[in-house]
């Protein structure tokens, strides 16, 4: 329980509370294999989102976690934890094998919240085609077509930060430099690859307040990849 109100936390954006929480559960001994999934994945999103150092270690610890347990409640946060590291790090071509296999589960079990999840993240990263709209839930259908209306949706219904997600697709923020630079803007540095550049990372460039705290790029997986 501790865990998916980790999670909750980190959707309502308070993510001093969510890391707290998260930690708290994967420290305490004793805890069940499964009950570390969810934890996991909240630390290693937070982690990469602040910029701060190993997103991949707990993630990577969540994936097999989750194929352990093999229930698609426990590889949906994982594959969405791992899609967002892999969209910040701008490692846009990885995100269609951190999705997809998920994606095909949830659809052929009828979850069309993680269905419709899998779906926003691959919309992010430009892969496609997407299911029919259907088969996936109200806001991520919209997310799909009209990125406006869907924020109003999770607006009306309490989620500020998916909002802010659904309305706000930073390609090419700047990542905030030390706190003694001036900021880095994007053509004061050297040109990467349209899916390698790293997105804004820090939580108020998020939400449309810009840069607040210093950041690094979060560290690139030289990890496993799905099976489900």
């Amino acid at each position: 329980m501790q865990g998916w109100l980790a999670r909750w936390e980190m959707e309502q954006g308070n993510w001093d509370d969510a890391m707290r929480l998260a930690t708290s559960v994967v420290e305490h001994p004793g805890i069940a294999a499964t009950s570390r999934v969810t934890p996991l994945a909240v630390i290693g999103r937070l982690r990469a989102r602040r910029g701060e150092p190993d997103p991949w270690g707990p993630l990577d610890e969540a994936l097999e976690l989750a194929r352990e347990a093999d229930e698609l409640q426990r590889y949906a946060p994982v594959a969405a934890a791992r899609a967002e590291v892999r969209w910040l790090a701008g490692e846009d071509d990885r995100i269609d094998e951190e999705t997809s296999a998920v994606l095909e589960l949830a659809l052929a079990r009828g979850d069309s919240w993680t269905a419709g999840d899998m779906c926003a993240w691959r919309r992010r990263a430009g892969v496609g085609p997407p299911p029919d709209r259907g088969l996936i839930a109200e806001p991520f259908a919209l997310e799909l077509d009209d990125p406006v209306a869907a924020a109003a949706w999770w607006t009306h219904d309490g989620w500020p930060w998916r909002s802010s997600r659904a309305s706000r697709d930073p390609t090419d923020s700047p990542v905030p430099a030390s706190s003694s630079s001036p900021p880095v803007r994007s053509r004061d540095r050297p040109a990467a690859p349209a899916h390698h550049r790293p997105r804004c990372l820090d939580q108020d460039c998020w939400i449309g307040r810009g840069p607040a705290a210093p950041a690094a790029a979060p560290q690139t997986s030289s990890s496993r990849g799905w099976s489900v």
